[in-house]
């Protein structure tokens, strides 16, 4: 999949207070991501940057492949059509849904008969189009809500931000909202990321977990997250030992730079790559057994065993093309961009 946002070095500060300090963070186009965190982990924070509604005091973010112009009106200006910010407690202006919904229309100029085409098609698409002509102020935190979320769609944004959509909310709307996101998600690819202090279940969509605890990003620990470090330095790699694990892996001391002596080390399960018996095997290639197979919607999730479980995520098409099943042996390679490292404080460890 392209990368939709990569971030480097991001940081942000309130006064002296640090509210956001993310090292690298790369998000691809057409996913869903859950960020997890505590009330004050810096969610909100890090989705206003991400709609380019702030400026980070440090660090940039590239956006579909170019870096963002925060000296620029006209840059931010355009690239402020392409993503839609929801707020937690999203305010609505005098009038009924309809005009709250067609108001980002009529600031593009959209003509009239066209304007009220996307606003019913919109409110249809999050369950409200009976409620078009109904005084938005009397509306239930739900309602209102979903009518956000329209307003949101109308524009056709290419990312849609959700800040807690499912706060304040009761369990049949939350259940309501988080069909109407998956449904977005698949029938217009739309990039979402929604933010939550609650542990995502499994009604919740969500494709990647993240989480962020005091403004320090950690993916889900379930996946692929291990405890490594430097066995061996050897000019411009060295040997990484996994902990609990049977391989090694080389690295280049150019991705090891940002951690010393004992690190977390994340692969992405998306980017695992299963090799052809064809073709001769690159660094850090390793001959596993499947250990089982989950279809998942567009994608096939299967693990392997490693000296602790991998998980691999691959789409439906590439496992059609090159199946595998279970308790087979498989040679897989885990490419260098597949792997990020994170420091590690003293005294962690993960099981």
């Amino acid at each position: 999949m392209p990368t939709l946002f990569e971030l480097s070095g991001l940081i942000k500060d309130y006064g002296v207070r640090r509210v956001l300090d993310i090292n690298n963070l790369s998000l691809e186009k057409g996913g869903i991501y859950a960020l997890r965190g505590a009330n004050g982990a810096g969610k909100s924070t890090l989705l206003s940057l991400l709609a380019f509604l702030e400026t980070p005091t440090g660090g940039k973010i590239i956006f579909n492949g170019q870096e963002v112009n925060y000296g620029t009106g006209s840059h931010l200006y355009q690239l402020r059509q392409k993503v839609v910010l929801v707020d937690q407690s999203p305010l609505m202006f005098s009038g009924s849904v309809y005009h709250n919904v067609e108001f980002g229309l009529r600031v593009r100029k959209i003509g009239r008969v066209e304007r009220k085409q996307i606003v019913e098609k919109a409110l249809e698409q999050v369950g409200m189009l009976g409620f078009i002509d109904h005084d938005a102020s009397k509306l239930s935190g739900g309602e209102t809500k979903r009518v956000a979320l329209a307003r949101g769609l109308a524009v056709a944004p290419d990312v849609l931000l959700l800040d807690e959509p499912a706060a304040n909310v009761d369990l049949e709307n939350q259940r309501i909202l988080f069909e109407i996101i998956n449904r977005i998600n698949k029938e217009g690819s739309t990039s979402i990321i929604y933010s939550t202090h609650q542990f995502p279940v499994d009604e919740q969509p969500a494709h990647q977990i993240l989480i962020l605890d005091k403004g320090k990003l950690h993916f889900d620990r379930r996946c692929n997250i291990f405890t490594a470090s430097v066995k061996v330095a050897n000019g411009e790699k060295s040997v990484c030992r996994l902990a609990g694990c049977a391989i090694e892996l080389e690295l280049s001391n150019t991705v090891l730079a940002s951690v010393k002596d004992t690190f977390y080390l994340f692969i992405n399960p998306e980017k695992i790559e299963l090799l052809n018996s064809t073709t001769a095997p690159p660094e850090n290639s390793f001959g596993v057994e499947v250990l089982n197979l989950t279809r998942k919607e567009k994608r096939v999730e299967y693990t392997v065993h490693i000296g602790k479980e991998l998980l691999i995520s691959s789409t439906y098409r590439s496992y059609k093309e090159n199946p595998v099943y279970l308790g087979q042996g498989v040679m897989i390679h885990l490419p260098e961009d597949a792997i990020s490292v994170y420091p590690l404080k003293h005294g962690q460890e993960i099981n």
